[in-house]
């Protein structure tokens, strides 16, 4: 669990601060409706390349156990689609209705 935290921290410190790009429409569970979200920058992944190299390298040096002997995952897990129970609207609808609580955006 301690490994899983450090990599989220690593990952949020590399990925502060992206530009802003628009907006988008998204399903949420907690209002039951669709709600505009901002759109940011794609995220970067540069900073796990490092990690996936020292990986590789432990598991091909010959003094270490066989890579081999790693459980698989046993079964796949299936993903729905979509969770959204009504159907999506148009963007501009939602664009009427936005609100921040840090700003309010002027109709």
């Amino acid at each position: 669990m301690v490994l899983r935290s450090k990599l989220a921290i690593m990952d949020h410190n590399a990925n502060i601060n992206k530009e802003l790009i628009g907006d988008k429409a998204q399903f949420s569970k907690a209002t039951g409706s669709w709600v505009l979200k901002n759109k940011y920058a794609k995220s970067t992944n540069i900073w796990k390349y490092d990690i996936m190299e020292k990986v590789e390298k432990f598991c091909t040096n010959k003094n270490t156990n066989d890579i081999n002997s790693i459980p698989k995952v046993a079964h796949e897990v299936v993903v729905p689609d979509r969770i959204a129970q009504i159907p999506k609207p148009a963007i501009e609808e939602l664009k009427k209705n936005k609100f921040s609580r840090f700003s309010q955006v002027p109709t």
